[in-house]
């Protein structure tokens, strides 16, 4: 993912944070003129690809940031990850779709690997793409662990989801077994950059446009027939509560 350095307040003005991706920063990524002119031209035939896929479905059902694993029925975006009816798309500008033209996208464990600034701008395109009536489910780990785990300090050295971090990281039982998973919670080794609880999501949401928003357990559902996440299914032994729900649609 691209790095950026936030541009800090100086006046009185909104001047700080993230700005959005420009096809200016596109451009140093690629490096050179042919690899510019490369990535235009891959844009342009990946956008064909994912319709030509699409229009195979009654349902376009789209898992953002997937990995290489999608529902049944489902296609999968995701930069780095391949697999069957997954495609490269760099989820960090505007999606390779048509304005109303997706029924469901589930974003399932991905927007805390952006900066809190792009949560907004990728809320906006799932709501630029979802046809009225369509239905958005985010997944995320819940912030509010670590808050907890913050305030507990060492009395949380022997919870549950401490203990089970311990052993899957091999970390020695020195006393600090709380410090370190909230560390590796928090960060991911680099690859989170946001923390984020139901009811910021809830609030962006509501700034985005979105409706009938329901916080919710990572194994309920209200909008969707039934839950298309993965993540459950590769972690049935995760604790209740790591991570939070929010479903919403886009009204009329």
């Amino acid at each position: 993912m691209m790095t950026r350095a936030p541009y800090w307040r100086t006046t009185d003005k909104q001047d700080w944070g993230f700005k959005p991706l420009s096809w200016y920063d596109c451009s140093k990524e690629a490096a050179t003129v042919l690899g510019k002119l490369k990535y235009l031209f891959s844009y342009s035939v990946l956008k064909r690809r994912i319709n030509k896929t699409l229009n195979k479905h009654d349902k376009r059902c789209i898992s953002l940031g997937s990995g290489v694993n999608v529902p049944d029925g489902w296609i999968g975006f995701d930069r780095y990850k391949s697999g069957r009816n997954v495609f490269p798309v760099n989820l960090l500008f505007r999606f390779p779709l048509q304005s109303n033209s997706v029924h469901e996208l589930l974003a399932e464990h991905i927007l805390e690997h952006f900066f809190y600034d792009d949560v907004f701008r990728f809320l906006e395109e799932c709501h630029r793409v979802l046809i009225p009536r369509g239905k958005l489910r985010v997944v995320c780990p819940d912030a509010l662990n670590l808050a907890n785990l913050i305030l507990e300090e060492e009395k949380a050295e022997k919870q549950e989801d401490v203990l089970m971090d311990a052993k899957i990281h091999c970390w020695p039982h020195d006393g600090l077994l709380w410090a370190r998973t909230i560390n590796r919670l928090s960060h991911q080794w680099g690859e989170h950059k946001s923390l984020l609880s139901a009811k910021m999501i809830k609030q962006i949401l509501e700034k985005t446009g979105f409706a009938k928003i329901a916080l919710l357990k990572v194994n309920e559902t209200v909008h969707f027939e039934k839950s298309p996440d993965i993540h459950q299914k590769r972690f049935p032994n995760e604790k209740s509560g790591m991570s939070f729900a929010v479903e919403a649609i886009v009204p009329k």
